[in-house]
């Protein structure tokens, strides 16, 4: 009698995505009264902002962040320049620059080239964002943070623009920040603004030169932290010919075949399995079925702790966290990197025996957790 085992090809296909499973998520802390009041300080035109901040490319592709208790960095858009107030012109001489926040501030804060900023609101809950600004002449430690006040951004100590010399030119920074808590895989979109922050140049005669900058829309892709297996998409066990002699009576085994599966994991995942029988979905015993095309009778599979020989029970074909029969597999560590797991096979008397070939299907879903 030949008997073989074969992998579910279906369930390696969808352990290589990755899945995330997440709690409660903290959102950014938002006030209406100070934007109202912040809107009636700043008269700025209805037309579109001539200068945008955020990525150029439109996508940012990251790794959920771990449930991380401060504000994450994202993304650091690097530097947009613009003469907002006013085309360079030799007749104007600025003596100062301002700015503020058309968006309202969050409650958190984050150190950045050694200045403390407020998370500003981006128009989305699970991100926030900081724009150090300085004049081109001057050097990055110049920067200032965004706030909902006006903030002076030109003169600073190092630049080498002297006031009352020239019309200023803006430098800003946009850098993006995951919120504190949880971040589930997805799709986040951050929307287009036309009045992001507020600008206010003033030259040397006391007049004062206002305009704005938007955000522009771009996505955050969000990939969940989780494994990819690296084993092959099928493994098959073959157990060769066996005879009945070999089963002496109900309950009686083979012996264990093992097998490895590899994982290629991220840092700090838990990773839990759940085995599923394929040809009976709803079983939930410790013995896979044979398919419908086998001819032998009488025999089972067991899937087995190849270090313990104790069984494992089956559960559903789901990578959610169902808790039916599902098996806490270890967590990869800090740093990541590859994670293998035994899991061996056996055949198993059920009842009477009838020669004949014998194929079980098997599913092995993994869980991010």
């Amino acid at each position: 009698m030949r008997v073989c085992h074969y992998f579910s090809g279906d369930q390696w296909a969808y352990m290589g995505g990755k899945s995330a499973f997440t709690g409660l998520i903290r959102l950014a802390m938002i006030s209406g009264i100070w934007g109202s009041m912040m809107a009636s300080v700043f008269h700025a035109s209805a037309v579109s902002a001539k200068t945008y901040l955020g990525p150029p490319s439109g996508q940012i592709t990251i790794t959920a962040p771990e449930n991380n208790s401060e504000a994450y960095l994202v993304a650091n858009a690097g530097l947009t320049a613009a003469n907002v107030c006013h085309p360079s012109d030799p007749t104007v001489k600025d003596r100062e620059g301002s700015f503020f926040s058309y968006t309202a501030a969050t409650a958190h804060t984050v150190e950045f080239n050694g200045k403390v900023h407020t998370l500003m609101s981006t128009g989305n809950p699970y991100f926030g964002v900081i724009v150090p600004t300085r004049d081109t002449s001057a050097p990055d430690s110049d920067a200032v943070p965004l706030a909902w006040t006006f903030t002076t951004w030109y003169p600073t100590p190092n630049a080498t623009r002297a006031p009352g010399t020239d019309a200023i030119d803006a430098r800003f920074r946009y850098v993006l920040y995951a919120m504190p808590g949880e971040l589930p895989a997805g799709s986040y979109v951050i929307p287009q603004m036309e009045a992001f922050l507020g600008v206010d140049c003033r030259d040397e005669e006391g007049r004062t030169y206002q305009d704005r900058v938007g955000q522009r829309a771009f996505t955050v892709n969000v990939a969940a932290r989780g494994c990819d297996v690296t084993s092959p998409a099928h493994t098959y066990i073959d157990f060769g010919e066996l005879s009945s002699r070999d089963f002496s009576a109900v309950g009686s085994t083979t012996s264990t075949i093992p097998t490895m599966i590899s994982l290629q994991c991220d840092p700090n995942v838990e990773i839990h399995f759940t085995l599923s029988d394929q040809t009976n979905p709803s079983n939930r015993t410790s013995i896979v079925e044979l398919t419908a095309d086998s001819t032998a009778r009488g025999l089972g599979v067991q899937v087995v702790n190849p270090g313990s020989g104790k069984f494992y029970s089956l559960g559903p074909d789901d990578a959610s966290n169902h808790g039916i029969n599902q098996v806490w597999l270890g967590q990869s560590g800090p740093q990541g990197g590859t994670f293998n797991f035994p899991l061996g096979f056996r055949y198993i008397r059920t009842g009477e025996m009838t020669a004949g070939t014998a194929t079980a299907l098997v599913g092995v879903t993994l869980s991010y957790q």
